[in-house]
């Protein structure tokens, strides 16, 4: 299933659609951040209730974009990613909290790649732009899940029509799965399906 199939088409549009408002509006989240001194600015999206939050902050100098997904709420909202398309419709909220890391960061990579699509086509003159996933785990604690950087050269090489969002550690430059993020996964692997 490409990017743009399945259930996740609602959701991910809206999510794209805001992240494009952002990036695009006179007056817009980005466009202010640049105009303010390249504040990061907060980005609604259709996952907000759910534990998901994105900010970003756009320029010719500076693009940042950064997403965090926070552990306790986002299993507490597992029906609702379920509707969405996000969670398997099979398994139950202590399956998720048992694979919640492993989750989440599979979670991020699922609409990652609309914010690198909706950066570099809404705005020309970001050259390069850097990406990441923040977690918040059930402890209140925050780590990096994972972090990219993505050029518009390398951008422009990838028919994004219809690409799989699993390809995009592939695509992007300098992709790093943190430390404690990969901990985490490693011990849910463990625990079988």
């Amino acid at each position: 299933m490409g990017l743009w199939g399945g259930r996740l088409r609602g959701a991910v549009l809206g999510l794209a659609m805001a992240l494009a408002l952002a990036l695009a509006m006179p007056g817009g989240a980005a466009r202010s951040a640049a105009a303010a001194g390249a504040e990061p600015q907060a980005v609604a999206t259709p996952f907000d209730e759910d534990g998901y939050q994105v900010t970003a902050t756009v320029t010719a100098q500076e693009c940042l974009v950064v997403s965090g997904i926070d552990l306790t709420d986002m299993v507490a909202k597992t029906a609702d990613l379920q509707a969405k398309g996000i969670i398997r419709p099979d398994v139950d909220a202590a399956h998720v909290k048992a694979h919640a890391w492993t989750t989440a960061a599979a979670f991020g990579l699922k609409v990652e790649p609309l914010f690198v699509v909706t950066v570099f086509r809404n705005s020309p003159e970001v050259e390069t732009c850097h990406f990441g996933l923040a977690i918040r785990g059930f402890d209140g604690k925050v780590a990096v899940a994972y972090t990219f950087s993505m050029s518009r050269a390398a951008y422009d090489k990838v028919d994004w029509s219809h690409f799989d969002a699993h390809e995009l550690p592939d695509v992007v430059q300098d992709f790093t799965v943190g430390q404690v993020t990969a901990q985490h996964m490693n011990a849910e692997a463990k625990l079988g399906d």
